[in-house]
């Protein structure tokens, strides 16, 4: 096995480029960027696209001029926002997309290296009734045509034009209750240990992955995260189908998905007020500053809600959501100064509220 791992991959190069000048990042977890710009009024336009045989240097980012954008590794994408009640605004946005692309494609060219047009994916989001005033369904890639797709994959997360991850909880159940079906046939060998080991491994990676994207979704969306949680609780203590299983959850210590999901916008909120998140993070966070009155909580932070239009999508916005989070701590949570003591305390906290 060590031979083949060395025969494939001993001449393979890997290198990963950021660039922190001027304020932009333009390496790192495309997912979380992609989503915190989406989250906002107007008709948003992404297009992806893939570079083959690629190490991007860094000049290329001069060239993405005009766009909003974000790179992970050999995949860009480029963003354009634009309101569909404005005149020509839709045909603005893509033709801005479309001389981006050009130039990126002319920069490459010039060094020896090529866009992946098959894998070029091109995407509106919007609410339904933003959706509908637009009348634009492809873009000019080169000399293909891209038709706009409902649906698209990003860092193994699937985003729909409403975003309302549907898509992607449905991708989740059908992969998890894949796993629980096979180790449902085989758990009879398994000791309660090795049980609990293969459900964090094989179903509580997927429910945990990326789940601060489902801040402020429906309850019925969390539902059926939530259900996936108790099947695979009721697999780890071998309980009847129908068993009541609040308690069991809590013997566990495992918290339910929803407080799961405020447990990591939590933790992404600690990290990017104590400088330890990316710079695409840190700057959605607006400390209040410390009024004329003495509090008691003057010791601890607080963090400014900026207002949106959008219930359904500028409200999940992490720019929204992780203050509305934060400032909802007790005092004693929010005057934390270990990342590993905040989380302790977060889970703690987030425990007596689920069980109590």
């Amino acid at each position: 096995m060590r031979a083949w791992y060395v025969a494939h991959l001993q001449d393979d190069v890997i290198k990963v480029t950021t660039r922190k000048d001027s304020g932009r990042h333009v390496v790192g977890s495309g997912t979380l960027p992609l989503l915190q710009r989406c989250f906002r009024s107007g008709i948003y336009i992404i297009g992806e696209w893939t570079i083959l045989d690629v190490e991007v240097c860094d000049d290329i980012w001069n060239v993405l001029v005009g766009v909003q954008y974000c790179g992970y590794a050999a995949c860009m994408h480029a963003k354009e926002s634009r309101d569909p009640s404005v005149p020509n605004a839709e045909r603005e946005a893509i033709l801005s997309l479309e001389m981006c692309i050009t130039d990126v494609r002319e920069w490459l060219l010039a060094n020896k290296l090529k866009i992946n047009d098959k894998k070029t994916e091109y995407m509106l989001l919007g609410t339904k009734q933003m959706l509908a005033k637009v009348t634009s369904h492809q873009i000019r890639v080169g000399d293909a045509s891209i038709e706009k797709t409902h649906s698209l994959r990003n860092l193994g997360v699937i985003f729909d034009e409403n975003v309302s991850m549907s898509e992607h909880i449905t991708n989740i159940c059908r992969i998890t209750n894949y796993h629980l079906y096979n180790l449902r046939r085989i758990s009879k060998f398994l000791t309660k240990e090795t049980r609990e080991i293969l459900i964090h491994a094989l179903i509580s990676s997927h429910l945990d992955y990326c789940n601060s994207l489902f801040y402020g979704l429906p309850a019925y969306q969390i539902s059926r995260l939530q259900k996936i949680q108790n099947a695979a609780a009721r697999f780890v203590l071998e309980l009847p189908k129908f068993e009541h299983i609040q308690n069991h959850l809590k013997d566990l210590h495992w918290l339910p998905v929803k407080f799961r999901i405020l447990f990591k916008i939590g933790v992404l909120t600690f990290k990017a007020i104590t400088n330890q998140a990316p710079a695409y993070l840190k700057d959605m966070i607006v400390q209040q500053t410390n009024t004329r009155y003495h509090l008691r909580s003057g010791s601890s932070i607080l963090l400014k809600v900026p207002r949106t239009r959008s219930r359904n999508l500028g409200d999940r916005a992490f720019a929204v959501a992780a203050p509305t989070v934060w400032n909802s701590l007790p005092d004693s949570l929010r005057a934390s100064t270990s990342l590993r003591h905040s989380k302790s305390q977060l889970k703690t906290h987030y425990f007596t509220l689920a069980y109590s």
